[in-house]
């Protein structure tokens, strides 16, 4: 039997929502009413209670864990997915192009695999592109694999967080390595590394700029040639060198998600041509059109939330006419974009364009090429 005091902590225990499980024994120790911990420690030690240490980066995420409920249902799609790179799991190199559009449910693909790869022994080594996409990453996989030992490689980390974690992997302590393009340098052996998994492997992030020189991807793929296990590479637009590699050189093998998992729906895009706004607008030049003006307000109405991205570059973005029934407005003459307006001394009064595409640049125009009305810089 327990005593009263190790019965009420497996009461409170019993009590606490699954939400806030795991719990640190001095918070137990709290809600229970304890003067000491001897109750619980006496309780991990008949095997009642499993306590489990972790570091100090694994306690934040630990906190900031998502749910970690398995999906009831798979989609035909991501079976299929999961019974192709299945099948060659444990038959060496292979290069895997996951190709699914947002929402298509290709983190579960991940975490499935994952669990597959590592289910006997060995490392999954799993690479973000943004170290802002770590902590969302860490917390899925610690909610998924609560019984896993998950390192955390990437540049945010203090220095002695780092070397924590650099020596979890290097004594091989480590189930699942996760980071950002650095962790593919990760001290795991050849042998240790069950799968690799790039997500986003379009995304320039992985790409270094200054010395050395390299791009994350790509020795991943060379990685997991050496480690003879395969690698998935995830994007809902893929790179041209991974689309090429997987259609035309078939180096790769493609799989395609073409349909959002249950229960997701698709927001609705709406493009707004803004010269009609101009045409119809009641005075000035308007940067909102009036669909735009519209939905914040019902928004703000209901005490909602709206977010609002500038895509901006240069002094100002479009050079238009400054006529509402003229249309017309400066675009590259190699790739049709609009060319953007910059502000460049000793051209600061008139200033040239760029396209920021094939890099073509020239002087503004003094007045429209169709009516000869002057022009507009829209944006500034």
């Amino acid at each position: 039997g327990f005593t009263a005091k190790q019965q009420i902590v497996l009461d409170t225990l019993r009590s606490m929502p699954v939400s806030e499980k795991p719990v640190e024994p001095s918070v137990l120790m709290k809600l229970a009413g304890l003067g000491s911990k001897s109750p619980i420690d006496k309780l991990v030690a008949h095997g009642q209670i499993k306590c489990h240490q972790v570091t100090r980066v694994e306690a934040t995420w630990f906190r900031q864990s998502l749910d970690a409920t398995t999906p009831e249902q798979l989609t035909d799609e991501q079976i299929n997915v999961l019974q192709e790179i299945g099948s060659v799991l444990h038959d060496g190199y292979s290069s895997h192009l996951l190709f699914g559009v947002t929402g298509s449910g290709k983190t579960e693909i991940y975490i499935r695999l994952i669990e597959q790869a590592i289910k006997n022994s060995g490392t999954a080594l799993v690479l973000v592109p943004e170290i802002s996409l770590t902590p969302q990453t860490a917390a899925r996989l610690m909610g998924r694999f609560p019984e896993k030992r998950i390192a955390i490689l990437h540049s945010a980390l203090t220095k002695s967080q780092r070397h924590h974690q650099w020596c979890l992997v290097a004594e091989g302590k480590a189930d699942i390595v996760l980071g950002a393009r650095s962790a593919v340098f990760a001290p795991l052996q050849n042998e240790q590394i069950q799968i690799i998994i790039v997500d986003e492997e379009h995304d320039h992030s992985f790409k270094q700029d200054n010395a050395p020189r390299y791009n994350g991807r790509d020795v991943a793929i060379r990685r997991a040639w050496m480690a003879k296990c395969p690698i998935v590479l995830g994007s809902a637009t893929p790179s041209m060198e991974s689309w090429w590699n997987a259609t035309r050189r078939n180096v790769s093998q493609l799989h395609k998600l073409t349909k959002r998992a249950p229960g997701l729906v698709a927001p609705a895009i709406e493009i707004v041509d803004m010269r009609n706004e101009r045409v119809h607008g009641e005075i000035g030049y308007p940067i909102l059109s009036s669909k735009l003006q519209s939905e914040i307000n019902k928004t703000i109405a209901r005490d909602g939330q709206i977010l609002l991205l500038l895509n901006r570059r240069g002094f100002a973005p479009w050079i238009a006419c400054s006529s509402r029934t003229c249309g017309w407005m400066l675009k590259c003459d190699h790739c049709d974009s609009s060319m953007v307006y910059h502000r460049k001394k000793p051209l600061e009064d008139a200033g040239f364009v760029r396209c920021h595409h094939c890099a073509t640049e020239q002087r503004v125009p003094k007045q429209c090429p169709d009516c000869s009305k002057k022009i507009i810089h829209l944006g500034a």
